[in-house]
């Protein structure tokens, strides 16, 4: 924390040096098409196609219109680790756990992978070129796995993040609510299975990245545990399938993929333009799952009970949805805005969604 300030402080006082020059042009790095400040959301079909570029600022309405951030709720990130000192994180952090190397404490990305899925479900608001950007729950805390160098992992060290999860838990129940997780492989893994069906037990929603490889290829392990975990492709601005999310029975929805906006892992301050990924799309949805059990929770502790489930979530999730259930994407694109019109009541005990 200590580090965290004095960095704070330095760069205030490049600020008041006549450096701000120099902050402006690190608030643009990566960008790649010009900015364009968020459309007003169109509560008849609020869908993300309404935000042109980072699609999931839909969210930063959202909380505008009710305040959902996703408080007293925790995400865990098992990914590349994360930037601790940028300032979208500051607070947020509610431990931090690497399984890469020596040093346990050690989380720093040197990839940016890690950075940008917690920045999309967990980052805090913020101006940076005239956008007004904030992650999906800004208000939710996020435990931080290294699990990775770069966007190559080792299910050992999986197996490893999600048993010191399970540990965590036997101690506080509350520990961790939503997993993220943005990687896979096309073989699969019984002790990730195991691991993540006693998660699953604990009322710990799991959120997978269906991956990469186009609608030829089978959805990656763990996103194909159906039942056990929610699939998520991706989607463009326009609410197209994106041609690299896969297709397959095991996909339960689409997120945005393309076009995302999220904090930077080389400096304290700036928001980069990252690579389009379903890794994009997971963390999203992470954050939306988070502000669905705010909100439950807030109405009605029993309907929130029901829904630390990934099958009565899913659910839920389909009631917020855009479409049919098709192979190519699901049951479709996630409208985040039907929460203020669709009475949870009717959607958990409605035996027909």
């Amino acid at each position: 924390a200590a580090t965290y300030e004095k960095l704070i402080e330095v760069l205030k006082s490049l600020r008041e040096q006549g450096a701000a020059e120099r902050i402006e042009r690190i608030c643009k790095q990566g960008q790649k098409p010009p900015v364009q400040p968020p459309l007003p959301p169109d509560t008849s079909n609020g869908t993300f196609k309404n935000i042109p570029h980072n699609q999931p600022n839909v969210f930063w309405e959202l909380q505008k219109l009710r305040p959902l951030d996703g408080t007293g709720f925790t995400i865990a990130i098992l990914d590349t680790g994360i930037n601790v000192y940028h300032s979208d994180f500051k607070g947020k952090i509610k431990a931090v756990r690497s399984f890469v190397g020596q040093d346990s404490a050690n989380v720093i990305d040197s990839d940016g992978h890690g950075t940008s899925c917690a920045g999309i479900a967990a980052g805090g608001e913020q101006m940076c070129n005239g956008l007004h950007w904030s992650g999906v729950a800004p208000g939710v805390k996020i435990v931080v796995c290294k699990v990775a160098h770069s966007k190559i992992f080792e299910y050992k060290l999986v197996i490893e993040a999600l048993q010191f999860l399970l540990d965590q838990l036997q101690h506080d129940e509350s520990y961790v609510d939503v997993v993220s997780l943005s990687f896979g492989s096309k073989e699969s893994n019984d002790d990730v299975k195991q691991l993540i069906k006693q998660l699953k037990g604990l009322g710990v929603i799991i959120v997978c990245a269906a991956g990469n490889h186009g609608c030829t290829a089978d959805i990656n392990f763990p996103a194909r545990m159906m039942g056990d975990v929610l699939c998520i492709g991706a989607h463009d601005k326009l609410g197209n399938r994106s041609p690299f999310s896969p297709k397959g029975r095991e996909l339960a929805f689409l997120a945005p993929g393309e076009h995302i906006w999220a904090p930077s892992y080389q400096d304290v301050f700036s928001l980069t333009y990252v690579a389009d990924g379903t890794s994009f799309a997971a963390p999203a949805v992470a954050g939306l799952i988070c502000l669905i059990l705010q909100h439950l929770k807030e109405i009605d502790p029993t309907l929130y009970k029901k829904a630390r489930d990934v099958e009565m979530m899913t659910k839920i999730l389909k009631s917020l949805s855009s479409d049919m259930f098709d192979a190519e994407k699901g049951y479709g694109l996630l409208n985040p805005l039907k929460m203020l019109i669709i009475p949870p009541e009717n959607v958990v005990q409605n035996p027909n969604i």
